[in-house]
């Protein structure tokens, strides 16, 4: 006799909002897997071009600023700290430089970029991809910028032996120059992608904490884009 099988998942619905697949077009719930019950990494073109259809679905409504985040810790950011809507930005996983390059063909003119520093600190010292394969760096980046922040060299060659940028950031806490050194970071963020893509990009960087850095125009563009969803 044929056998009917439902599969279902308790909260699914509301798990789903949490993911990727809204903006996929998928929704009511979570996607199951296959048969295998292997998760088959998307490909760099996919990805690509799902980051591409999100932008341009956006501009094609009329938006001409967005904001943008490599991922899950960004776009919590947006929401809960600056009380931004998805609809008002994008996610780009590791692809800074392709995204803003998206971004100028799309017809954006205005970019919010948030992140955390683990993640963002890599784009300060020009790496346009964050993927581990394309370079680290994280350390070698911190340092420089704690220097321009006032850091004695003794204080740079202590972050340069660390692992983690959670743990250098609780350390220029207590030296008290942790807010300038994600300025700074933030800053050379803004120039190297504005000289690059021009797009008028603002850049918040914020830390495990809730520390948090930002260009002198950060504060101003997330209320432009707070009141553009109002």
């Amino acid at each position: 006799l044929p056998v009917t099988v439902t599969v279902s998942i308790p909260g699914g619905e509301e798990l789903a909002k949490k993911t990727f697949n809204p903006r996929l077009g998928i929704e009511g719930g979570l996607s199951i897997l296959g048969t295998t019950g292997i998760v088959r990494p998307m490909s760099e073109d996919a990805l690509l071009a799902t980051i591409r259809l999100d932008i341009r679905v956006k501009a094609a409504g009329g938006q001409k600023i967005l904001a943008v985040a490599p991922g899950n810790y960004g776009a919590d950011f947006l929401k809960k700290r600056l009380g931004l809507d998805p609809e008002q930005f994008v996610t780009c996983s590791n692809y800074v430089g392709e995204t803003f390059r998206m971004f100028t063909e799309e017809g954006i003119r205005q970019v919010l970029f948030a992140g955390h520093m683990g993640k963002l600190i890599k784009v300060a010292g020009g790496i346009l991809n964050t993927h581990s394969k394309y370079g680290d760096h994280r350390m070698e980046i911190t340092a420089d910028c704690a220097r321009e922040a006032g850091a004695p060299k003794e204080l740079q060659e202590t972050l340069l032996a660390m692992n983690t940028t959670d743990e250098a950031a609780e350390t220029l806490r207590k030296q008290e120059i942790l807010e300038r050194t994600l300025e700074i970071a933030a800053e050379k963020i803004q120039t190297i992608l504005e000289d690059r893509y021009r797009v008028d990009t603002e850049v918040i960087i914020f830390t495990g904490s809730g520390d948090v850095g930002m260009t002198a125009g950060a504060n101003d563009l997330a209320d432009k884009l707070s009141q553009r969803q109002s």
